[in-house]
């Protein structure tokens, strides 16, 4: 049997549409849920979940932050 070593590819890996719904339905919700609670803002909430993103370099999370604009606001400002 033979193996391949060189399974190299160049770029980022494309993702489909469903990896994205995915994604932005892990986010969204628990920043929607956890900021009606009056100690917290959906800013406060997205900031903790990137920190965490950015930490443990969670791509799916990062891909989504950049295509969704409200959250690209909050990583700006």
């Amino acid at each position: 049997m033979k193996h391949n070593l060189f399974n190299f590819k160049f770029g980022k890996e494309k993702r489909d549409f469903f990896y994205y719904v995915k994604a932005g339905l892990l986010l969204k919700i628990p920043v929607e849920l956890i900021s009606y609670l009056p100690w917290f803002t959906k800013k406060q909430v997205f900031n903790f979940i990137d920190e965490i993103q950015l930490k443990f370099n969670i791509e799916a999370i990062n891909d989504y932050v950049i295509k969704d604009e409200e959250f690209l606001n909050y990583r700006v400002s």
